[in-house]
């Protein structure tokens, strides 16, 4: 009985190992097909739930809804994660995955990483800013490995609403014994997002914003936050970027941030169009100790650099600043930057709520580049050989208004248009709406001025101080044209030298000056050609008035002294339009007709003298360019040369007279002069009708000239002096009937062209007294007649001439030549022909007609004389006044025509 028992327990032992044998190996079949013909192995959820509960830590229930195993791994779909005590999913996943391998000889499985994805993150309503639940990350992917020491995730990538985020992070494996719990880990987690998202207001602005992360828990409570953040662009309402960036490593040690580097942010591209600003290649770094005040919303101390800066029509390169935001809205700077030519230091602050600030800037810059367009087309172009040297203060109240301003600059050959300088310094600025240069100082070559300049910024009244030694018309093309036309007249050599000082006052609304006045003296210049040795003289006027006051010159042994009035015009034409002189002067009448235009010019020309006559001259000229003043210009000079001088080449002893002219007439009146050891008086009207030549219109009155000079003095009437001399009679001899020198009185009125003697017309009468007229050759053919009569010279002297006549073109009509003796009396009218000197005269000789009274004995005789040959003593004189012919009126020849 016994070995029957013991046969049945081995039948049921074997049936029983046996069958788990197939069991196993039927487990091991369905495994393998699974694996070979499904790729991994079901688990059945319920089992996989229980036996993850018995793995979760405390405080967490995590179920799914499928289990694969995998030959290398374990699949799980649908994960939740939630928090026991509150009863809410953290974490929901649409898949995992778990890598394994079996090791040692029981094949146990070790975990060697999870992959998540399709995963959310929430917020518990407990940790949630609004306290709600809610989502915190959504499409949430990452992969878990170990190293054995630690964990680490890689491949992390979520989104927060628009944000995108990708990382890393590592956790050791073993938790310290003072770590926090895993509720106070938690809490700590959400205690950050919170922190982070409650800054994320900041970069509300940013598209599409990208983080990059890496997280480093080292197991002793300190994590390490490596920090990217990147956004294609920047849409802010007064500001736009590109490509903008953020890197930064942060500490978080349970309670507050910490920093070990700097932050730093940086954008391709930065541009403010309300504000004319762009900035390319710009970063922005924070330094370590501030990094947690940024992250606590304060702004921090940081710096800041760009490749360039494009501010309105200028370009900064490389500027490099330092920015205190710690009292934000209030930014401190300070740095230094490269454009405009040159390079800075600046530093400074800016309120950026209310737009207000001060700044401090020193270096080398050329502020020309930033001027308005509509202001450097006004002005000559500007170059700097040397970039100028500045320290520029300005404070700025709300709205960048410029509350104050202080400059210093120096500037070192400065070219403007045409003018080179040597240097420049000036101290200006700007306080309570008035502009001001303190001192200006300028250089160039022996040119030197100090300019003094203030300007109301309200009321547009500004006034300037000058003080130098410059060369007025130089400057033309920098000041207004009103200036060019006070100088227009002056010539200055290099070796010219003046000194002025001036005051001027007036209004920006207007193009010319209120008020100015000045004093100036110079050396070697010229006025109107004439040069000056010395000159001196105020400068004062207004608006469109100037005058040249209290004049002083110094020219060569004479001198000058008066003043000179410009007015001008609101228009385009340069030069005044009228110029008012009141001069006197002691200089040479060549230089003095200089200060004229034709054709008083030419007439003052033509007097030659090596003495200085005075000159004292009133006149107003007008500009020729407005022809509403034709015909206005009016001039009177007077003169008075006591020494001899010469007219066109005739001599005077001495000559005075007054020149008073108008446009087209020209009247010389008061004429006083000595000809000839004469006396003479004259008035004398030259007018210059449109297109036509100068007429002359003249009165003239000699008295007691000596008759040769007076004759041999004048080109036109030479042959006719020569024919005046005493001839040698018949015997060779000379008559010398007294020792008084002859003498002439002569009346004159006559007109016609200026340039043409000929052509003049007039009349007149002269007298010659000389006591050889019985031999002068006009006497000729009649004294060789008388000498061979008993009545000769002697008896029948001839010491008078005179006559009237009147002349036209070139023919001389006289009523009735008359020369007279004691006794003798001679008429002869008829006419001479100056040019040609032809003579068609008629002679009557009286021998006795001057003897006695007319009804005396003597002159009785006379007549009883003539009686019996009435017609011997009468004469037609013709020929030439070299070649005269002499005929009885009874000579047969004058009845046969050419004999």
């Amino acid at each position: 009985m016994a070995s029957t028992n013991q046969f049945w327990l081995g039948v049921l032992l074997k049936f029983f190992l046996d069958g788990l044998l197939v069991l196993v190996f039927l487990a091991q079949a369905f495994v393998a097909g699974c694996l070979v013909f499904r790729g991994y192995v079901p688990i059945p959820a319920s089992w996989a739930n229980r036996l993850i509960a018995h793995k979760t830590p405390e405080g967490f229930d995590l179920r799914v809804q499928a289990v694969r195993l995998y030959g290398q791994g374990v699949f799980f779909s649908d994960l939740e994660l939630q928090l026991t005590e509150i009863n809410q999913t953290i974490l929901s996943a649409g898949s995992a995955e778990a890598s394994i391998r079996w090791v040692g000889r029981k094949w146990r499985p070790q975990l060697l990483g999870i992959s998540l994805a399709e995963g959310m993150l929430y917020a518990p309503s407990t940790y949630a800013r609004g306290g709600q639940h809610s989502r915190l990350l959504e499409r949430m992917a990452l992969s878990l490995k170990s190293d054995g020491s630690s964990w680490r995730i890689d491949r992390f990538a979520a989104l927060h609403e628009d944000i995108r985020l990708r990382g890393s992070s590592s956790q050791p494996l073993e938790r310290p014994p003072s770590s926090p719990t895993t509720d106070e880990t938690i809490g700590a987690f959400y205690s950050i997002a919170n922190r982070l998202i409650g800054q994320k207001h900041r970069i509300d602005y940013f598209e599409t914003p990208t983080i990059f992360f890496d997280v480093d828990s080292s197991g002793q409570g300190i994590h390490t936050l490596s920090l990217r953040a990147n956004s294609p662009h920047l849409n802010h309402p007064g500001i736009k970027a590109r490509n903008i960036q953020l890197d930064g490593t942060i500490f978080w040690d349970g309670t507050e941030f910490h920093a070990s580097q700097e932050a730093r942010l940086s954008a391709s591209e930065i541009d403010a169009p309300g504000y004319s600003l762009n900035a390319s290649d710009v970063t922005l770094q924070i330094p370590a100790a501030e990094v947690a005040q940024a992250l606590d919303g304060k702004w921090p101390q940081f710096g800041l650099a760009a490749s360039h800066l494009l501010l309105p029509k200028s370009r900064i390169d490389g500027p490099v600043l330092k920015l205190d935001a710690r009292k934000f809205p209030e930014i401190g700077f300070t740095g230094t930057a490269v454009g405009l030519r040159g390079a800075v230091k600046l530093n400074g602050w800016v309120d950026t709520e209310a737009w207000s600030g001060s700044i401090h800037v020193l270096g080398n810059l050329d502020f020309s580049q930033i001027f308005p367009k509509k202001i450097l087309d006004r002005l000559p172009e500007l170059y700097f050989h040397k970039l100028p040297d500045y320290d520029l203060r300005f404070e700025f109240a709300k709205g960048f208004q410029l509350r104050n301003a202080q400059i210093d600059a120096r500037m070192d050959q400065l070219q403007i248009g045409d003018l080179c300088f040597d240097q420049l310094q000036a101290r200006g600025g700007y306080a309570e709406g008035r502009y001001f240069v303190e001192q200006l100082h300028m250089d160039r070559d022996n040119q030197w001025l100090d300019l003094t300049f203030e300007l109301d910024e309200t009321s547009g009244d500004y006034r300037a101080s000058l003080v130098g030694s410059v060369v007025p018309s130089d400057y033309n093309e920098l000041l207004p044209s009103w200036w060019g036309g006070i100088f227009k007249d002056f010539e200055f050599k290099p070796t010219s030298q003046s000194y002025g000082d001036f005051t001027i006052y007036g209004n920006t609304k207007e193009k010319v000056a209120d008020l100015y006045f000045g004093h100036a003296k110079a050396q070697n210049i010229a006025y109107r050609g004439v040069w000056l040795d010395q000159a001196s003289l105020i400068v004062r006027g207004g608006g469109l008035y100037t005058e040249l006051h209290n004049l002083e010159a110094s020219i060569g042994r004479g001198w000058a002294r008066g003043q000179i009035a410009f007015a001008s015009k609101r228009d385009s034409i340069k030069g005044p339009a009228s110029v008012s002189i009141d001069l006197e002067a002691q200089l040479p009448l060549q230089e003095a007709s200089r200060l004229f235009e034709e054709p008083t010019a030419k007439l003052i020309g033509n007097f030659k003298t090596e003495a200085l006559p005075k000159i004292h001259l009133e006149a107003s000229l007008f500009n020729s360019a407005y022809p509403e003043y034709k015909g206005k210009r009016h001039f009177a000079l007077q003169v008075d040369c006591p020494a001899p001088l010469s007219y066109l080449d005739i001599p005077f002893d001495h000559l005075a007279f007054g020149l008073y002219g108008r446009s087209n007439t020209v009247h010389l009146r008061d004429i006083e002069f000595g000809y000839a050891k004469g006396r003479g008086s004259a008035l004398i009207d030259i007018t210059t009708p449109p297109e036509q030549p100068a007429q002359l219109r003249y009165k003239l009155a000699l008295t007691d000239a000596e008759q040769n000079l007076a004759l041999s003095n004048l080109p036109q009437f030479g042959d006719i002096q020569e024919s005046l001399k005493p001839k040698a009679m018949t015997d060779g001899t000379v008559l010398n009937l007294g020792k008084t020198s002859p003498r002439m009185d002569l009346r004159l009125h006559g007109e016609g062209p200026a340039d043409n003697i000929w052509g003049h017309r007039g009349y007149g009468q002269f007298e010659i007294r000389n006591d050889r007229l019985a031999t002068i050759q006009l006497l000729g053919p009649l004294s060789k007649l008388l000498q061979k009569t008993e009545l000769n010279f002697t008896s029948f002297n001839l010491n008078s001439m005179r006559g009237a006549f009147s002349y036209r073109n070139e023919i001389a009509k006289f009523d009735a030549l008359q020369i007279d003796g004691l006794r003798t009396q001679i008429k002869a009218p008829g006419s001479l022909n100056i040019r040609d000197q032809s003579i068609d005269m008629r002679v009557s000789v009286f021998l006795l007609g001057n003897a006695g009274k007319p009804d005396s004995r003597l002159r009785q005789i006379g007549d009883l004389l003539k009686r019996p040959i009435p017609n011997l003593l009468e004469f037609e004189l013709s020929g030439t006044l070299q070649k005269q012919r002499f005929r009885s009126v009874y000579d047969p020849r004058n009845l046969i025509p050419k004999l």
